[in-house]
């Protein structure tokens, strides 16, 4: 039996511990909130690079915190560059994108090992440093000395990421579109091949609807005419990646595709032109779905318009009232996201009569000089 002074300084020892456990306690909860930077990979492996080429590699930085991410300074060295960033605020679990290119007309064959340096405004570790690796190989060409641009990849892994994350960029398909009308990847525009080069070839630049502020993701069946299409992009200053094994490599990887329009044509959703639009637009009673990704959203979009890309539109279907016209669009004619969403509308039992697909798109809509909304509007 405790006497009542042991019972005493037993009360008193175990109400100090419980305080000492909720110091504790406090210190651990308070320390995981705010902002906090993660690197996605533990370091970026550009593979093998010929010497005299660039090679392009991503690195994805995630935020794992509270509050909202702010990249403040990059620092890199000897040959390495970040040449884009996605975004420089990260919202809490988001993550975003840096291209990273490694110069190698300076550098010696062999490993090459260094570090990229990120600045944030983590509280608890403001700094941090992703190991970069390449391999410096033998060129295929040693006696023309030249610097060229080796062509980056992404897997069809790291394009499911993108989508899932709705990380913004710029999905094209370059093969034909008798090919494209069988099947595709969600958020996709069609751009065969055949036309992007007589597109190049008469007007001497690239097509208006390749957004050269997007990171481009470029596929085809198997990835070869992609790769041919990516090469070009980048000598013209695009941020483009080609998609490895292409179509077929995301579908044996268990991704899902949108296959050819299973509506018959009378039930097709209506397409308006500029005037229609616009007299809808004065109306103000259809909801405005800007199904292009949000990047381009973000640069600038039709005043009022909500943005759900059409990738990601089975994932926000209850902002999207079945009692209430819907007006789709994207970027121009040649782009077929628009499409793609309304298909999906159609799909899941939203009435014909209540959608329309506005194809002129945002490039049409900005050339008419129309109400707009954006960072660069």
């Amino acid at each position: 039996m405790y006497t009542p002074a042991q019972k005493s300084i037993t009360i008193c020892a175990l109400v100090i511990l419980c305080v000492i456990c909720s110091a504790f306690f406090t210190l651990d909860v308070y320390s995981q909130a705010g902002p906090k930077i993660e690197s996605v990979a533990e370091y970026v492996d550009f593979g093998s690079i010929p010497q005299g080429e660039i090679g392009k590699a991503l690195l994805q930085i995630k935020n794992t915190g509270t509050e909202d991410l702010i990249i403040r300074k990059l620092d890199t060295c000897c040959g390495y560059k970040i040449i884009n960033v996605s975004s420089w605020t990260i919202k809490p679990g988001a993550f975003t994108i840096l291209t990273v290119a490694c110069d190698t007309s300076r550098k010696s064959r062999g490993k090459d090992q260094r570090y990229i340096t990120v600045n944030s405004n983590d509280p608890a570790s403001p700094e941090l440093k992703i190991k970069v690796l390449a391999r410096i190989v033998k060129p295929q060409k040693p006696t023309v000395v030249q610097k060229q641009l080796s062509t980056p990849s992404l897997t069809v892994e790291e394009l499911n990421s993108f989508i899932v994350n709705s990380q913004p960029f710029q999905l094209i398909d370059v093969r034909e579109e008798s090919e494209f009308a069988q099947e595709y990847i969600s958020g996709a525009i069609n751009f065969p091949k055949s036309k992007f080069e007589s597109e190049i070839r008469s007007s001497g630049d690239m097509p208006k609807s390749i957004n050269k502020d997007s990171l481009l993701v470029i596929n085809c069946a198997v990835g070869v005419r992609s790769s041919h299409v990516t090469k070009k992009l980048l000598e013209y200053g695009y941020n483009a990646f080609n998609l490895t094994g292409g179509i077929t490599a995301w579908k044996e990887a268990g991704f899902l595709v949108v296959k050819g329009v299973s509506v018959s044509e009378d039930m097709k959703p209506d397409i308006i032109d500029l005037k229609q639009a616009y007299h809808e637009y004065l109306k103000g009673k259809a909801l405005w779905i800007d199904a292009r990704q949000r990047q381009s959203y973000d640069i600038a979009h039709i005043e009022g318009a909500i943005n759900i890309s059409s990738s990601m539109i089975k994932y926000y279907m209850d902002y999207v009232p079945k009692d209430r016209d819907i007006i789709v669009y994207c970027q121009d004619v040649d782009c077929t996201a628009s499409d793609a969403a309304a298909d999906f509308l159609m799909k899941n039992g939203y009435s014909k009569q209540r959608i329309k697909i506005f194809k002129e798109g945002m490039y049409g809509w900005q050339k008419a000089g129309y109400p707009v909304a954006g960072n660069n509007k």
